[in-house]
């Protein structure tokens, strides 16, 4: 009798092999919401500058890169007005079919309407995907 094995995935890669910066999600366009704090009341919310999509292995990950104000700005005076902190907001993770080999922004007619890329995802079986994020649904559909 031959040995076999089963292979499977218990924890989730945590290296990155690939990584993109593109505008993919519609907060790219808008301000963020102003939120209120506990102790002082309302916060400028602050604005999405862009997102970051890294990749490994047959996981993808989708990050917002936020600026928002700096929590010591208000309280430390007037020569710290403006000061803003560059945080990363976590979307969505999720698996693919297939090893990733590369990632790409593509430009396409709709990015005219929207202001957004596409992004595009190669697989080691020389596949190639555009997903995209539909504002009704979680994750990631393909095109």
């Amino acid at each position: 009798m031959a040995p076999s094995a089963l292979v499977s995935t218990l924890v989730p890669a945590s290296g990155v092999s690939h990584a993109l910066f593109l505008p993919l999600t519609p907060a790219t366009q808008h301000p963020l919401p102003v939120r209120a704090f506990a102790a002082g009341g309302p916060s400028p919310g602050g604005r999405v500058l862009s997102n970051l999509v890294l990749a490994r292995g047959r996981r993808l990950r989708v990050f917002e890169v936020r600026e928002e104000p700096s929590p010591t700005a208000a309280s430390s005076g007037p020569s710290t007005v403006g000061a803003t902190t560059v945080r990363l907001q976590h979307v969505l993770s999720q698996t693919v079919h297939g090893n990733i080999t590369g990632l790409g922004a593509l430009r396409t007619l709709g990015s005219k309407k929207d202001g957004l890329s596409r992004l595009v995802v190669s697989y080691e079986e020389a596949k190639v995907r555009t997903p995209n994020r539909p504002a009704t649904r979680q994750g990631l559909v393909g095109s």
